[in-house]
């Protein structure tokens, strides 16, 4: 399985792969710490999620609860093109 990870100020985000289907499921996994570089401990947080287009859709991340800083979330490709988070 090929993951690609975009590496953000505190944290970093990971998909399973690069491409996906119209109407196929985007798994997001994401680590992310606070301003002093610990695990963010949020029960969730919000991204948004910016379509080829230039629409964007709020995609709601939430905790894993046996690790810290890890968050879950999902999207769907409506488009065709590339997306950004």
């Amino acid at each position: 399985m090929r993951r690609i990870a975009i590496v953000l100020t505190r944290g970093a985000l990971l998909v399973e792969r690069d491409r996906y289907e119209l109407g196929e499921p985007v798994v997001l996994r994401a680590r992310l710490s606070d301003a002093q570089h610990k695990p963010l401990s949020d029960p969730s947080v919000t991204a948004q999620l910016l379509r080829p287009d230039g629409t964007t859709e709020p995609v709601k991340l939430t905790a894993v609860a046996d690790k810290p800083g890890m968050y879950v979330g999902q999207a769907t490709v409506l488009q065709e093109g590339t997306y950004q988070l």
